[in-house]
């Protein structure tokens, strides 16, 4: 087995296992929004095709070599999975749900529902087309922004390099 595909099945069993620990909270209705219930879908009846989904997304993706090490670089030092350009990064669509790719590895990579206009997927290797999963969290817009932050002082552009 190559080490390409040691690294998927490890990402795509991580996902099918945080994904079926899935339960709706007991606030699930009271916090309902479409988002929230395409995302419920998915995890409650489609599963198979999300992480299908996933495992091709993977394998279309540019495997870049390890970036040289700098200040913003030693988050994730690791070269980056990357698919689509850092303009526009890589969408998949599954059902009712059209997202960015790397919102759809980093939800599923923690089996989470997204929780609306507050939650977003950070790069910690500042690399927009990333969609390697140790890259990414889920955080807020003030994280996002101290990210940013960090570097543009770093003198590193929106691709991270």
């Amino acid at each position: 087995m190559t080490d390409k595909k040691k690294i998927i099945d490890g990402w795509i069993a991580t996902a099918r296992v945080n994904i079926a620990k899935f339960q709706r909270s007991p606030l699930h209705e009271q916090l309902r929004t479409d988002t929230r219930d395409r995302w419920t879908q998915l995890y409650e009846f489609h599963t198979e095709i999300a992480l299908k989904a996933l495992e091709n997304r993977f394998w279309e993706a540019h495997w870049q070599e390890q970036r040289p090490e700098r200040m913003s670089a030693t988050q994730s030092p690791e070269g980056c999975l990357e698919l689509g350009t850092a303009k526009s990064p890589n969408r998949t669509t599954i059902g009712s749900i059209n997202d960015y790719t790397y919102r759809l590895v980093a939800y599923t990579q923690v089996g989470v529902l997204p929780d609306g206009l507050r939650e977003q997927v950070r790069h910690r290797c500042h690399n927009r087309k990333c969609i390697c999963p140790d890259h990414l969290q889920i955080g807020y817009p003030e994280q996002n922004r101290k990210d940013d932050k960090e570097r543009n002082y770093a003198g590193r552009d929106a691709r991270g390099g």
